[in-house]
């Protein structure tokens, strides 16, 4: 049963805050387990699967309980536990409903089912919705939460927890979380354990939005600045991975891998020049040591231990054969076009190897195209203490800068990393011999005049 009580103001300790007389209303058959209220909606569960909204009276002093809806076999097994979402902008809430028979259900303010969340370990104990960060946290008798994207019902848990399981080395320090309560006021969630302990987890705006795993060691970071978003990564083991946003949500990303020893080997039987590594080893790193991303040619720059820069952009050739394909789709593509998605509908494909460099490439810095210029330049610096100027938009050396002994050499030591101020017009270098350089960017190499050496560091300045 269920009972509703008219709350009563007590003028003394020894005085009630609930009126002796109540409301009960008899509608499920088994022990009611769950029971949120909203505003003048009230939602019961029970053991029986039947999920219950009433409506209770407008006036104060009658507490009675008008059955509005029931759905009798909202779940295929007992209901455990019941949450509402509430969306403040709309004014509406969703009903969220957590069984034995191990999945949690999604419905709509008037019982109407949106999503059914399944595959999940065990029976769900306990589900809350934490309105900071839109994900629900759902508990399956496991020592781990599981989180959930309500809007599509999508497992997020890989993208979003940052959980360090406990306790699996041995089994007596195993738990399992049972009861979760957010707490708005504290913005924490609390936990009980069956180890009789309470969990708190704290909100942190500065934590990740979402986590993305890759197998080796990111090196390499790059992005774009406009939808769809993408993310690129290069790690140790000479591998990009492109990483893009799924439009059902904004935790979770698809992923596409492309290898920098098998993109050679290709190249190596196209017009491309592609360099061997040194001393004829297979075995030499490639790993990735700087990527950028160039907005106004839609291409990715990759500077890698094997001596060389890599270009990837999105292929062209695909691109028209797709829109060729398409009924209409000249009208289609150059929608797309007007939209700045340009030609990311299509694969992605290394288009040129730059080859000056005879060590690891340690930074790469985009010139964007101004008025005094025709091209959009790239800057490379490598262990091998050069620098060399790149056309970007045609994939050729311009030149490399010599200083005024006749010497390649830009600094003493290896350079480690360079910048470009668009502002100022300078660009600058930092070098193992714990120095940083400032010289006045031109389009020719012989123009670049050292403005300042800057001086501090006590060992190599890295970046």
């Amino acid at each position: 049963s269920v009972k509703a009580f008219n709350l009563v103001d007590g003028t003394s300790l020894s005085s009630p805050y609930l009126d002796e007389k109540c409301e009960t209303v008899t509608h499920h058959t088994d022990i009611v387990k769950s029971i949120v209220c909203i505003e003048s909606r009230v939602y019961t569960a029970s053991f029986d699967r039947a999920l219950i909204m009433y409506e209770t009276s407008s006036y104060p002093s009658d507490h009675t309980l008008h059955l509005i809806s029931a759905f009798r076999h909202a779940h295929a097994a007992a209901i455990t536990c019941l949450t509402i979402i509430r969306d403040s902008e709309s004014n509406t809430w969703q009903i969220l409903s957590g069984s034995f028979d191990r999945s949690v259900k999604i419905w709509t303010q008037d019982i109407q089912l949106i999503h059914k969340i399944e595959g999940l370990s065990g029976t769900i104990t306990s589900i809350s919705y934490i309105p900071l960060t839109k994900v629900l946290w759902v508990l399956c008798g496991q020592q781990e939460v599981a989180m959930f994207d309500p809007k599509s019902g999508e497992n997020i848990t890989e993208y979003v927890s940052s959980q360090k399981s406990k306790g699996t080395e041995s089994s007596n320090n195993k738990y399992q979380l049972l009861l979760l309560q957010y707490v708005p006021e504290l913005q924490e969630v609390f936990c009980t354990t069956n180890r009789r302990t309470v969990m708190a987890w704290r909100y942190n705006s500065c934590a990740p939005v979402s986590t993305l795993q890759c197998k080796h060691i990111p090196e390499g970071l790059a992005y774009t600045g406009k939808s769809p978003i993408l993310i690129f990564t290069g790690d140790c083991e000479g591998r990009i991975t492109k990483w893009e946003q799924l439009q059902l949500n904004n935790f979770m990303y698809s992923s596409d891998s492309f290898n920098l020893q098998d993109m050679t080997r290709t190249l190596q039987f196209s017009n491309y020049d592609v360099i061997t590594p040194l001393n004829g080893s297979e075995k030499k790193s490639r790993s990735i040591n700087k990527m950028l991303f160039v907005e106004d040619l839609d291409i990715l720059v990759a500077a890698a231990d094997d001596c060389n820069i890599y270009i990837w952009g999105f292929d062209e050739q695909a691109m028209n054969e797709l829109r060729d394909s398409v009924p209409g789709g000249g009208d289609l593509f150059q929608t797309i076009e007007d939209d700045a998605v340009t030609n990311r509908v299509a694969g992605f494909t290394c288009k040129r190897v730059l080859n000056k460099h005879s060590q690891s490439v340690t930074g790469v810095a985009v010139i964007p195209r101004e008025s005094y210029m025709s091209t959009t330049h790239l800057i490379s610096c490598g262990a091998d203490r050069r620098l060399c100027l790149w056309n970007l938009q045609l994939g050729t050396l311009v030149g490399t800068y010599t200083n005024s002994s006749g010497s390649e050499a830009a600094s003493e030591e290896v350079i480690t990393d360079v910048a470009y101020g668009k502002s100022r017009k300078e660009f600058a270098y930092s070098s193992a011999d714990k120095l940083i350089y400032i010289r006045k960017f031109a389009t020719s190499v012989k123009s670049w005049k050292l403005l300042h050496v800057l001086q501090g560091h006590e060992s190599e300045v890295s970046h």
